[in-house]
Parts: structure tokens; C-alpha cells; sequence
């Protein structure tokens, strides 16, 4: 039996809510200096399985182990995304650049990854990347590529970081750049 997934790479700071359609832009390129962290997310969306006939319970979890492959030797730290409750969000006189006004379950907290991921049916669930590029890294293109793993099934998505030498010491206070695709 197979499943319907949707994996979606998108900016660290985009908010990702799990009762939202995904609108943020996906990204496969990045661009890093040597010594500097560069993070992004990874969602996904389990829609069912490929048997039509099969009734998903509405609260079907799907079991995932996610990493992140790399030709470079560097320190990767994956955090899952979690939601908390927020009863209120905002003040009765307040701006028009909230994302949301009303009470929910909102993304906030970044938990320590343990290797296994429980991804909820029609839910957009999220995994924070950071990458932490060596001060020795090799300038030039890398390859990344997000893997999940369900059982023996296997999808993923391939980015293409470029990594920089700088001696400005201005440039070097830029964490990353993100290029789109």
C-alpha cells in the first residue's frame, strides 16, 4: 500500500499552520558563507493513501523518519515544529500585519528531533534544518537532499546549497541568502 504525500522546502521563516493550505514558495537553492548557519523547513502534508477504497480515520498518523543527506561534512541540528494553544492572540486595537486574529493552535515551539515524526492526516507538519556550514567548507556547489522514509517507501527533495568564501567583514555578518528556484 502506498501513500500520498506532499513535501514542500520552504523558508525557516515561514509559519506554517497545520489547518492552513501551504502558500509559502518552495526553494531549492540557498547560498551560505563558510562559518555561518543557514536553516530552512521541510513540510509535509500526508493526504491518504493511493487505495481510494480505504476510509482514513480522521486521526490516521503516519510514522516518518526524515534526515537530510549531504556531500559536505557539517553539523546538521533537525527540530521539529510544534503548536501550542493560543486563546488570544491579539489586543482589540491592533495593526493589519497579524497573520491571524483569532484563537488557535498556532507553530512556536522547535523540539528536539528524535528520529521518528508522526505526521496527522490532512495536517501540514514541519521539520526545521540548520545547517552549520565549517569554517573550512570548500567554496562551490553541494549537494543536500531531505529524505523521508515510511517503512520501505522513500521520497525526498534535492537542494542545491552554494557555499562562499568572504574576507569582508561585513559580508560576513550575512547569516544566508535564499534564491529561489
Amino acid at each position: 500500500m502506498s501513500f500520498k504525500i506532499q513535501l514542500k522546502i520552504i523558508s525557516s521563516l515561514e509559519k506554517v499552520f497545520w489547518d492552513e493550505e501551504l502558500n509559502a514558495t518552495e526553494y531549492n537553492e540557498f547560498s551560505a558563507l563558510r562559518g555561518e548557519r543557514f536553516s530552512f523547513q521541510a513540510a509535509v502534508k500526508f493526504t491518504g493513501r493511493d487505495d481510494e477504497k480505504v476510509l482514513l480515520p480522521m486521526n490516521e498518523t503516519l510514522k516518518i523518519k526524515a534526515e537530510l543527506e549531504t556531500d559536505m561534512e557539517c553539523r546538521i541540528d533537525i527540530r521539529e515544529v510544534a503548536a501550542v494553544q493560543v486563546n488570544h492572540p491579539t489586543m482589540i486595537q491592533r495593526d493589519d500585519d497579524f497573520l491571524r486574529v483569532s484563537p488557535g493552535i498556532y507553530p512556536d515551539i522547535l523540539n528536539a528531533h528524535c528520529g521518528k515524526w508522526n505526521i496527522a492526516t490532512d495536517q501540514w507538519r514541519c521539520l526545521w534544518f540548520a545547517v552549520n556550514i565549517p569554517e573550512n567548507a570548500k567554496s562551490g556547489r553541494h549537494n543536500m537532499n531531505v529524505q523521508c522514509r515510511q517503512r520501505k517507501a522513500r521520497f525526498g527533495k534535492e537542494l542545491h546549497p552554494k557555499g562562499y568564501s568572504c574576507n569582508n567583514a561585513k559580508a560576513k555578518n550575512i547569516l544566508y541568502t535564499v534564491v529561489s528556484s
